[in-house]
């Protein structure tokens, strides 16, 4: 399929974005041969879907899960398939994707998200693939119990602990997750990123982005270098800006989203992975 088949991408399933394309299904579940398998004990073995019909029209259904499948923290009817819009937040267990397009007719809807919140105040039980093996004919655990949460790479923190909110390794996560988050839920603060080098920082207005640096680059190009970090750590820190502040993006920020996940799928199919 070419590159106009991509309608958007589905962030959450790795470092890199998944393309989702016109025509194509990608199923996720515990079961190895699921597109997105997920190291989860509260995840089914096939636990959702999100396909693409011809239209270009993209879906998330629930399978009948155990545990159920959360659309901007509202569990969805089993079988029943519900229609996404750019920046939706789908939870799995202690898992969340998100689904990012620049398509006419698919663009961010207005939501409340707090699903990172709660995931931060749940343990999420977590597997490895010789591990999954013996948890398979198990019923997944129905209570979601206090704790530590083993499976999410991100960090959130109360605002009043040295003004940091999120903080975390960009290794399992990749950074327009992290912008899409912050600007779903309209922070306002800055989101420092350092990496192989490279310190950035991106910073944001009410979920705008409206400057951004990195090394020598500056405006759009210094988010998409962030963006491009594979290792490295990121905070995001809650501070106001003056009135007078000097800005030196013009693109909006789901726009800038969306390029930093082309750009971040491109490199991947050119390095053939």
């Amino acid at each position: 399929m070419s590159e106009e088949d991509v309608i958007g991408y589905w962030l959450g399933a790795g470092s890199r974005p998944f393309p989702v394309r016109r025509g194509e299904t990608i199923t996720l579940g515990r079961d190895s041969q699921n597109s997105v398998m997920l190291f989860d004990a509260h995840a089914s073995r096939r636990h959702a879907e999100v396909f693409c019909n011809a239209r270009g029209e993209v879906f998330v259904i629930d399978l009948g899960s155990s545990n159920g499948t959360y659309l901007n923290d509202g569990r969805m009817e089993a079988n029943k398939p519900s229609s996404l819009r750019s920046g939706d937040n789908i939870r799995i267990g202690g898992k969340v994707f998100t689904f990012i397009s620049n398509q006419p007719g698919l663009e961010a809807r207005a939501i409340e998200q707090d699903a990172h919140q709660q995931i931060a105040s749940m343990q999420t039980l977590t597997f490895s693939k010789e591990e999954m093996a013996q948890v398979d004919s198990a019923l997944p655990p129905t209570r979601e119990q206090k704790g530590v949460n083993a499976g999410e790479t991100w960090s959130p923190q109360k605002e009043s602990d040295s003004g940091i909110a999120l903080a975390g390794s960009l290794t399992d996560q990749n950074l327009a997750q992290i912008m899409q988050f912050l600007n779903a839920n309209g922070r306002t603060g800055e989101l420092l990123v350092k990496g192989h080098g490279l310190d950035g920082n991106i910073a944001f207005e009410k979920g705008q982005i409206f400057r951004a640096r990195a090394g020598v680059a500056q405006g759009d190009e210094a988010v998409f270098q962030c963006a491009r970090l594979r290792e490295g750590t990121f905070q995001f820190k809650i501070r106001t800006f003056p009135p007078d502040r000097q800005a030196n993006i013009a693109t909006s920020t789901m726009n800038l989203v969306f390029e930093c996940c082309r750009q971040m799928d491109d490199e991947s199919r050119g390095a053939g992975t």
